[in-house]
This record gives structure tokens, C-alpha cells and sequence, in this order.
């Protein structure tokens, strides 16, 4: 869009002459209408609730009364001139001198009019009467901003000293992303940090910047990125499994436990090799076998469930 449309939209002047002009921003264009007359000029359609208006001070100001009083909210703007009203007429034969002077030429880039919200044709960008009536004609943003969209654009690229635009672009496009809308100035941002941080964000919008133009004639060099985690290497411990599942016994411990927990000494005293006369006194052992065989599982249960963390010292490798 025309750089100069663009400034003035977002912005509207106080003029000091004999009869002071003014601008003031309102929310729902409709409510504007009935206020036009030769004295206050619709400047700028900003977006669907958004209008800027201006001329005479006293004039926009008493229309700026009216409008809170309706419940509308307005803001007076602070620029040099009201421009896009009839307080710009007496400048514009100046200006037409200067226009005729310049050699146009076609854009190399599609471009679209705040002046008319269409696309700028080659005819118009080469007219110097097109760019005298855009210092007096209503900016059409909103209209502009929606060619652009039905263009299929994505990315919305703000040039200029300040983030003014930004939020404006995304009223008239609410469904839009948010990302969608990029500064390249930021006020709490140092030009260049502002810079770098717009183009980063265009770029990962699939924008192509050239980053080696970017940096020609710098000391810049590229470096490899780290190993982790681009490629997807861990470096942190596997989790511990825990094997629950019962060891399986030694054939001769099961026969012998098999026979003290049935509760028989006979079976006991056979698998120990003894006699039936001395399958007596193991009736007595049987009870505290048993028991301890329990408690044994248990306990065994118990350590499967526990860790030991060791330390081990190393010593550090030797650096070069």
C-alpha cells in the first residue's frame, strides 16, 4: 500500500492557521455519516469499526462530542495536518507543480491503493493528478487490506517508524492469525532487534528471507547447531524395569520346602534320607520351617521392589 495513505490513516493533525483543523479516530463508521459536511471530512476508513475523521477543529471536535455522547469511543490524534479534508485544498496546486515535475514509472511489484482499495493499475501509479487526490481523497484501508486477503496474502508486513497499522489490519481481519500481522518497528525494540525479530517471523511464515543478503560484507560464519536434540539423541537414563515374576527354584530346594510346608515328617525325613523312627522329632521343626520360608518370601518380594544408588568417582578428561 502507498506509504503516505497508510501514515495518514493511522494518524490524523491539529493545524495551527486562523482556523484550526483537527482529526479524531471513532469506532462505527455509520455513526460518522450524518457529521459530514464541507467543514469535517471522512479521512480514513480504518476498518469496520474504526474511521478517522477531519477539517476544522472546532468542527471535528464538536462532532467528536456528539459521537461520545452516542456512545461511541473517539480519540483525537495528534499529527501537523488534518489531511484527506478540505483543509488541504490550498496546498494542492503546489503539490500538482512538484508531481509534474517527477518521472514516473510503473511499480515492479503489485501494489495495492488505499486510495481507492483496489489494485493500483500502472496508469494511476504514473498519473501525478492520482497522487495530488491522494492528499485530499478518503483512505480506503479497510477496502485495501480485504484485496489483499482475497489475493491470497498471509503475511501482513508493516513498514514504518511504529506499529500502527498492526492492530488496525487484524480488526479488519479478525479470522486472520494473530502471527499473520508483523511489525518491522517496534518502540520498546532497538531498530535492529526490531528488525531481525520481523524478519524471523515473516521467514517462519514461509516468507523466504535471503539471510545470507542479510549478513554480505559482515564477519558472519555458520556454525554447527548442537547434536541434541536435532537428532533426537537422549542422554538421559532409561527407566528401571522391575521383574516381579517368582524365581524359578532349584529342584532339590522344591522337594525338600514341598515336603517341610505340607506338614508331614515322614515325606520330610525321606527327602532328608533318615528313617521312619526318626520322622518324630522333625514334627516339632516343621512349624518353624514353614515359617521361615514365609518370611523369606516376603522379604525377597520386598528387595525386588528396592533400588541402591552408588557413587563412583571419575576423573575428569584431560582438555586440549
Amino acid at each position: 500500500m502507498s506509504t503516505p495513505a497508510r501514515r495518514a490513516a493511522a494518524s490524523a493533525a491539529v493545524e495551527r492557521s486562523d482556523r484550526r483543523s483537527s482529526a479524531s479516530r471513532v469506532s462505527a463508521p455509520a455513526s460518522a455519516a450524518p457529521l459530514l459536511d464541507e467543514r469535517v471530512a471522512l479521512a480514513a476508513v480504518n476498518g469496520p469499526a474504526s474511521v478517522v475523521l477531519s477539517g476544522d477543529e472546532d468542527a471535528v471536535l464538536a462532532a467528536g462530542e456528539r459521537l461520545t455522547a452516542a456512545g461511541r469511543r473517539t480519540r483525537r490524534l495528534r499529527v501537523g495536518h488534518a489531511f484527506h479534508s478540505a483543509r488541504m485544498d490550498d496546498m494542492l496546486a503546489d503539490f500538482r507543480v512538484v508531481a509534474e515535475k517527477l518521472a514516473w514509472h510503473p511499480p515492479t511489484l503489485p501494489l495495492v491503493s488505499d486510495r481507492t482499495g483496489a489494485l493500483l493499475t500502472a496508469a494511476q501509479a504514473t498519473d501525478p493528478d492520482y497522487w495530488v487526490r491522494h492528499v485530499r481523497d478518503t483512505v480506503h484501508f479497510q477496502a485495501g487490506v480485504a484485496t489483499l486477503a482475497a489475493a491470497g496474502t498471509g503475511t501482513y508486513l508493516e513498514i514504518g517508524p511504529d506499529a500502527a497499522l498492526t492492530p488496525l489490519a487484524r480488526e479488519c481481519l479478525p479470522d486472520a492469525e494473530p502471527a499473520a500481522f508483523v511489525p518491522l518497528a517496534r518502540r520498546e525494540l532497538p531498530e535492529a532487534a526490531g528488525l531481525l525479530a520481523a524478519l524471523a517471523a515473516v521467514d517462519l511464515r514461509g516468507a523466504g528471507v535471503r539471510w545470507p543478503a542479510l549478513f554480505d560484507g559482515a564477519d558472519a560464519a555458520r556454525v554447527d547447531l548442537p547434536t541434541y536434540a536435532f537428532q533426537h539423541e537422549r542422554f538421559w537414563p532409561d527407566p528401571m524395569l522391575l521383574d516381579l515374576a517368582p524365581r524359578p527354584a532349584d529342584p532339590a530346594d522344591g522337594e525338600f520346602w514341598a515336603a517341610a510346608e505340607g506338614g508331614d515328617p515322614a515325606a520330610l525325613a525321606a527327602v532328608l534320607g533318615l528313617d521312619a523312627e526318626s520322622s518324630d522329632p522333625l514334627g516339632d521343626l516343621l512349624p518353624a520351617l514353614a515359617g521361615y520360608r514365609d518370611r523369606q518370601r516376603r522379604a525377597s518380594r520386598l528387595a525386588g521392589l528396592r533400588y541402591r544408588t552408588g557413587w563412583v568417582p571419575v576423573d575428569p578428561p584431560s582438555g586440549g
